[in-house]
């Protein structure tokens, strides 16, 4: 029966309404961001340490810290319209399974661990290898690839690999006929399932969607796994409002807030939500003796300290993921022999999502809301490897870039980010500014001087920033970075999928592409001293400059080397200045006999 004409336009008008009122809604979200960006260049622009951050999640397994836009005193980030979030995982910790109201672009800073993430609509394509093999060629590789020659010292070693063979062998006669006895029942036995399981490392930078639920676990024994991100709140993706919500899946966290209200207090579980009858319900449960054991467990787990990071024990979790090999439960580390040989084909596999379908029939997306394509799209690039440097100089520093062009994830989130080097203190990247994104550095090491422009010519910024320290450039605002220390590195989150930046000195920069009559006119200098202005830095591709031929320095003058009033240095002790410098000369010197080319410059999307 067609609906009367009169409802139909109540509907159209309910629309047009809705339409009209989410279009003015962005646009006074668009127009506080600018009203912030304008009062930041009156207001000046400042370093945010993440220890200072108002919101944090603390327990014994770990540390979540984040500020938003919407917390108070935080214009730098109501302007760039992101989050800024550290978190730190200690050895043998799982971080709980959540989501947020918003995507992350997340960069390893420091440690190594396992990553999942949780895409609505794909399917559970990773399993147990040490339960019922459900891709058989996995298995037989796997035997393969450990029977490599050995040389025996004696007949006793011989039969022990032997007899070591034999079990083997055994072992898989004994899980082929208890899975035919289980096939002969009418039972498939799936064993341990999940979506794909990643291990990520320092320097990997990861793309999590709005929606999507991760979870880390740092199974290192002896080094905290170190990550820090921006969540991009202004984001299409996010209908809430400019605050970093994390929504728990199961256990409670309490969230300490400097502005209290509804922010501070405890987080608990979407599971821990509903009420038992209805889950029991929606979970098809005989009786409730599982839900009251969750309740149970998650007080106790309230009265010993844990919250949004869990300790755990030695070997408690045993994760399905490809690196992990029968009969290494307990061990959940490359094997040294083959690391070198597997770093090589390790984001190679990003993309395959089906490991074991691809060789056979595939099976089906899950419950039809993903496209295959989302499923195996490639959330992670190493970002700091040296191999990969777009830009090189010799002596003075690289680039790495990630970009939509090299990672179509990042065109999703219209997100992107890029790792800068500078390896030798006077180094430099060249005066600068992005046209179409805001630049959110943070140091991961070392330190350097930075200032920044706004329109009207004023520094807005003018001193030293160290490691550990977020700082914004925001869109269009030209910047310079000079390191002061041996070594200075730093990722840069940018805010569009395809950053476009122009440079102001260097060959094909801004200065250079003028006629000299206009530098000239425009500098208000004769032609001759326009020339030569224009002239400088020809042989310079890229922002990475070297130090001029007029900076001297030497070692034992480098600690008290002085610099303008407006330069607000901080002090370090003497023993931590020599560590760094052995150190990054070590790297220098290392990374100098590897390169053969002295220059490589991709300039086709840069951060």
């Amino acid at each position: 029966m067609a609906a009367p004409p009169s409802m139909l336009w109540l509907l159209l008008l309910a629309l047009l309404v809705l339409g009209v009122r989410g279009e003015a809604e962005r646009e006074a979200l668009i127009s506080e961001r600018r009203d912030a960006c304008n009062r930041l260049s009156n207001r000046g622009i400042h370093p945010r340490d993440p220890s200072q951050f108002p919101n944090r999640f603390r327990s014994h397994g770990g540390t979540l810290q984040y500020a938003s836009p919407a917390d108070a005193n935080m214009t730098d980030l109501d302007c760039a319209g992101v989050a800024l979030l550290r978190e730190i995982i200690r050895p043998y910790s799982l971080s709980r399974p959540r989501y947020s109201n918003a995507p992350h672009l997340l960069y390893v800073e420091r440690g190594s661990g396992l990553l999942g993430i949780v895409t609505p609509g794909c399917p559970t394509t990773f399993r147990n290898p040490f339960a019922t093999p459900s891709c058989p060629h996995r298995e037989e590789d796997r035997r393969r690839r450990r029977r490599r020659p050995y040389d025996y010292e004696s007949e006793s070693e011989r039969e022990s690999e032997y007899e070591y063979e034999e079990e083997e062998e055994d072992e898989h006669e004994t899980r082929q006929r208890r899975q035919q006895q289980e096939q002969e029942q009418g039972q498939e036995k799936e064993g341990d399932t999940c979506q794909k399981v990643r291990r990520v490392k320092e320097g990997d930078l990861v793309v999590i969607f709005a929606g999507n639920t991760f979870w880390l676990d740092n199974d290192n024994p002896s080094q905290e796994l170190r990550l820090v991100a921006i969540v991009d709140v202004s984001n299409n993706q996010n209908q809430l409002d400019r605050r970093y919500k994390t929504f728990l899946v199961s256990g409670e966290a309490r969230l300490e807030s400097e502005e209290g209200g509804e922010e501070g207090g405890v987080s608990r579980g979407v599971l821990q939500g509903f009420s038992n009858d209805v889950l029991q319900r929606a979970l098809d449960i005989g009786n409730t003796t599982i839900l009251r054991h969750i309740e149970r467990r998650v007080s106790q787990q309230r009265q010993q300290g844990q919250g949004l990071h869990i300790r755990l024990h030695r070997g408690q979790l045993d994760i399905p993921h490809p690196r992990q090999r029968r009969g290494e439960e307990s061990q959940q580390y490359y094997e040294p022999e083959y690391e070198e040989e597997e770093e090589e084909d390790e984001y190679k596999e990003e993309e395959e999502e089906y490991p074991c379908e691809r060789r056979g029939r595939r099976r089906g997306s899950g419950n039809g809301v993903a496209e295959e394509g989302s499923c195996s799209m490639r959330l992670r690039q190493s970002l700091n490897r040296a191999d990969n440097a777009d830009i090189y100089v010799r002596g003075a520093g690289r680039v790495n870039l990630a970009n939509a062009l090299k990672m179509p994830a990042l065109q999703v989130v219209g997100l992107a980010a890029d790792y800068v080097k500078l390896e030798r203190r006077g180094a430099m990247f060249a005066p600068s500014f992005v046209v179409n994104a805001h630049r959110i550095m943070y140091v991961t090491r070392g330190r350097g001087r930075i200032q920044i422009v706004d329109d009207k010519g004023r520094r807005v910024f003018s001193g030293e920033v160290r490691q550990g320290q977020f700082l914004l450039i925001p869109q269009n605002f030209a910047a310079v970075k000079e390191a002061t220390a041996q070594i200075f590195e730093w990722v840069a989150f940018l805010t569009d999928g395809r950053p476009l930046r122009e440079q102001l000195v260097g060959r094909n920069s801004l200065i250079q592409s003028m006629p000299r009559q206009v530098v000239a006119a425009t500098c208000g200098i004769r032609g001759n001293e326009a020339e030569q202005l224009i002239g400088s830095r020809q042989q310079t591709v890229g922002p990475i400059l070297t130090p001029p031929s007029s900076y001297y320095y030497s070692r034992s003058s480098s600690s008290s080397r002085t610099y303008p009033e407006d330069l607000d240095s901080t002090t370090e002790s003497q023993t931590t200045e020599t560590e760094t410098k052995t150190e990054a000369e070590t790297e220098t010197e290392a990374e100098a006999q590897t390169e053969t080319q002295p220059v490589t410059a991709v300039l086709t999307a840069s951060a």
